[in-house]
């Protein structure tokens, strides 16, 4: 699915990323690498196998488009390092020929002195007049941003609702949803001229707005 009306490089991928295969760029938001052992570690029985699944997911897409740059839109990491931030950087040596790029994210504090010496961290970065930043700004101009965890929820006649994942758009920027399983979303409310494009995890689609 192609973000319409901004530029046709840009494809909103429904593992929860944004390739823009004329760029050879990937974009990923809100992986927060380390978030069950941090729950673990405060109590909470989250299986160790959630961890596992997100790091799985991360494989296949970067296997899947098979970019020449992945851009970590933010919060790689979740908190203190723990043992899921060296098998994430085991498992991406897999992928020599691709660079990795880190937006800085709120998370992210104690990440520099932690990345492989081939990384690059960046507080934003821009290609082709576009910024990535990691939470939304008042900058001028058009910007990706994650941060926010965006959601959406569908209701039918009969009270039902899902709540899904979505890539949130508007004039001055698109809000990608987070990559990881475990990160919650925030309810999105569109105001006038606002776009919304939910995943379900096999496909993306435009909602239409009352």
């Amino acid at each position: 699915m192609r973000i319409p009306d901004i530029t046709p490089t840009l494809n909103m991928c429904p593992e929860m990323c944004l390739h823009m295969p004329e760029q050879g760029l990937l974009v990923i938001s809100d992986v927060h690498m380390g978030r069950v052992q941090h729950m673990r570690r405060n109590g909470l029985a989250i299986p160790t196998a959630a961890a596992q699944k997100d790091l799985n997911n991360l494989i296949q897409v970067i296997s899947a488009y098979q970019p020449q740059c992945c851009l970590f839109l933010g919060d790689l990491f979740h908190s203190l390092p723990n043992s899921e931030w060296p098998q994430l950087f085991q498992a991406l040596e897999s992928f020599p020929h691709t660079q990795f790029l880190l937006i800085t994210g709120n998370h992210d504090r104690f990440v520099t002195h932690h990345l492989p010496p081939n990384w690059e961290q960046h507080s934003e970065w821009e290609i082709d007049g576009i910024r990535f930043c990691h939470e939304p700004s008042e900058q001028a101009g058009f910007e990706i941003c994650g941060h926010l965890h965006p959601s959406y929820s569908l209701r039918g006649k009969g009270r039902q609702s899902l709540r899904l994942p979505c890539f949130w758009l508007s004039d001055q920027r698109l809000v990608m949803p987070a990559f990881s399983s475990l990160a919650g979303g925030y309810s999105i409310t569109p105001e006038p001229g606002q776009r919304i494009f939910i995943s379900n995890g096999k496909i993306v689609s435009e909602v239409k707005i009352p």
